[in-house]
Order: structure tokens, then sequence, then C-alpha cells
């Protein structure tokens, strides 16, 4: 688990649920300390991982998802992306 995950999560236990975007925008402004692009990638990457794990369990549980778990998997993939680019090493 990466440094800046544990932090993610220290948050959203003290503070209650965050989207990942206004999350991000808080770490770009140093309000949780100093991390590097890389380290941004990495927490991004984790996050990615999380949810295609959580896309998948739902689709075991409810099989009738299937049909959608494609479409919802590359949209995930295509907002990370879109993410990394803003808040990780894509930024400039």
């Amino acid at each position: 688990m990466t440094r800046l995950y544990e932090v993610y999560l220290e948050y959203v236990q003290e503070e209650g649920p965050i989207e990942l975007e206004p999350f991000l925008e808080q770490v770009v402004a140093g309000q949780h300390g100093e991390f590097s692009p890389e380290e941004i990638d990495d927490f991004i990457d984790e996050v990615l991982g999380a949810m295609i794990d959580n896309i998948r369990s739902k689709v075991d549980e409810a099989p009738y998802l299937e049909d959608m778990r494609e479409e919802v998997e590359a949209e995930t993939y295509a907002r990370i992306k879109e993410l990394k680019e803003k808040y990780g090493s894509g930024r400039k």
C-alpha cells in the first residue's frame, strides 16, 4: 500500500468519503504533505486496481451485469488516465 493511499484511507476514516478528484486536488495543493508526481501515479494505479476489483466483484455477485462490465471497465481506465495526466506525472 502506498503512503498516499494510507493518507487517503486515514482521511476517509476521519472526514468521511471524498471523491477521488477533489482528494487529488488537495494533494497537489500540498494539503496532505509532499508527494511527487510518480507517487501520485502510484496512488492512482492503486485506486484503479481497487475499482476494477470492485467492478468484477459486483459482476460475480450479479452475473446479469456482465454485459456492462467491459464498458464500465473501459470508462474507468479512461477516467484514471485523465486523472494521471491532470494530477500525476502527466501534469506540467
